[in-house]
């Protein structure tokens, strides 16, 4: 069952609530802006868990944070490259493609909610099992800032994958000792969800031409 139809979203949600910044934004703005999306989706589970909404309204505000979430990131993606502009049509459209892709995991999500996987036997809600579920789709967001960054960044510009994780999974490590890379070359995003550890890394990219990064991984609690 879908109850999520693609670019059925709330006219507000074009309201992006990107940080005003004075040049490039620091990973302070953007740590900012994913706290406040994930105070977002923390209020909606307790909305839900509480009975104040539905699953429909659940399922409604979710694609709405997630479209805010994914244009404000492609914003402060492509001003961290350099193109310091305030938010354009063109990020409005890129945040709706990236929050659209995410409709695949959205609508069995919900299905999920509706089947009962996320209440106890007596029928209440595990909360901390679905803000779990919920703050996976905040990780993606990142692969979104860094696509934006390249998208923004010159054609001939060289990108190297950088390793922070104490731990690796095996398909980071393979990427990152090809670096580097050029736009059409590159294998995988960071946070994109398509290596071994489901964009659980701490990997970023920079430029080789002036060492400026992608955004790194922000702590989810």
């Amino acid at each position: 069952m879908s109850l999520i139809t693609v670019n059925a979203y709330p006219k507000a949600a074009w309201l992006s609530a990107v940080p005003a910044t004075a040049g490039i934004p620091s990973d302070a703005d953007y740590v900012r802006m994913m706290n406040r999306r994930a105070k977002d989706l923390a209020i909606i589970a307790q909305d839900l868990a509480s009975g104040e909404i539905t699953i429909q309204q659940f399922g409604e505000q979710f694609d709405s944070v997630l479209l805010k979430g994914h244009t404000d990131s492609w914003v402060l993606g492509r001003q961290r490259a350099g193109d310091t502009r305030s938010i354009v049509d063109a990020d409005k459209i890129a945040g709706l493609a990236a929050k659209d892709a995410e409709s695949q995991w959205l609508n069995p999500f919900l299905d999920d909610l509706i089947r009962g996987r996320y209440t106890d036997e007596d029928g209440e809600y595990r909360l901390g099992a679905i803000r779990a579920r919920m703050n996976l789709y905040l990780g993606k967001m990142r692969a979104t800032s860094a696509e934006a960054f390249i998208e923004a960044s010159g054609p001939d510009e060289e990108y190297i994958w950088h390793l922070v994780a104490e731990d690796h999974c095996d398909d980071c490590p393979r990427i990152a000792v090809l670096s580097p890379f050029k736009k059409d070359t590159l294998v995988s995003i960071p946070g994109g969800g398509d290596t071994e550890c489901l964009g659980n890394c701490k990997c970023f990219l920079s430029r080789s031409s002036d060492s400026r990064t992608s955004f790194a991984a922000v702590p989810i609690t």
